[in-house]
């Protein structure tokens, strides 16, 4: 029985899309060729550790479109998953890594990406075109940036301050955040003044709306 490449996705587009890399490669010869247009057949796929499945996953949520790739992937361990033919946030994209896909190759992958993503990926090895590469280092760059950004700010307040702040960011007001603290009101107004003037900030609704923004509170 040959082993099989699936084609799945967008009512049959992505075969035709396809089918010149495939005619190239002679692919058919070595390879059956099946093609799907209904995602939720997916999770009926026969085990088979030669199966490579091409996924365009257009309009798909990428929540679902992970679910169903962790999924696959638990049932079948040696299903290969290629991601072709759809833009995505790259922290989806590295999500869909972590559940177990092994090439994503992007809308505009050139037939010579396609080719090496094959290759790679039936060596059981993993693939990402330049272009997408080099998405992934500036989104992971950018979180990096943001963690050493938000452990700044955590150190500029003190333990009170923070207790303060998140009692704030809970809606309750200075009387009753007094009262939990153990200490007056004249204190939390101080500590609330001594957040705002750290940061820059005039109000409360603003300091809610930026410790929030930057993970300075528990919630």
């Amino acid at each position: 029985m040959k082993p099989k490449v699936i084609l799945c996705g967008d009512g049959g587009e992505n075969f035709e899309q396809l089918r010149p890399f495939f005619e190239n490669l002679i692919l058919n010869d070595e390879f059956g060729v099946e093609r799907i247009s209904d995602i939720s057949v997916l999770p009926d796929l026969p085990q088979n550790e030669d199966s490579v499945l091409f996924l365009n996953s257009s309009g798909f949520p990428a929540e679902e479109l992970i679910n169903l790739i962790q999924n696959l992937v638990r049932k079948n361990p040696c299903l290969k998953v290629i991601i072709f033919a759809v833009d995505l946030e790259m922290a989806d994209v590295k999500k869909l890594f972590e559940k177990g896909i092994k090439a994503y190759v992007g809308k505009n992958a050139s037939s010579a990406e396609l080719k090496e993503a094959f290759t790679e990926v039936l060596s059981s090895k993993i693939y990402m075109t330049d272009e997408a590469k080099n998405r992934l280092v500036h989104f992971v760059c950018e979180v990096e940036d943001a963690e050493i950004r938000i452990h700044k700010l955590s150190t500029e307040i003190t333990r009170r301050e923070r207790e303060v702040l998140n009692l704030v960011c809970e809606g309750f007001r200075t009387k009753k955040i007094a009262d939990q603290l153990g200490i007056s009101p004249h204190t939390v107004e101080c500590h609330r003044r001594n957040i705002m003037h750290k940061f820059k900030i005039r109000n409360s609704a603003n300091l809610i709306k930026f410790a929030r923004e930057n993970h300075l509170t528990e919630r």
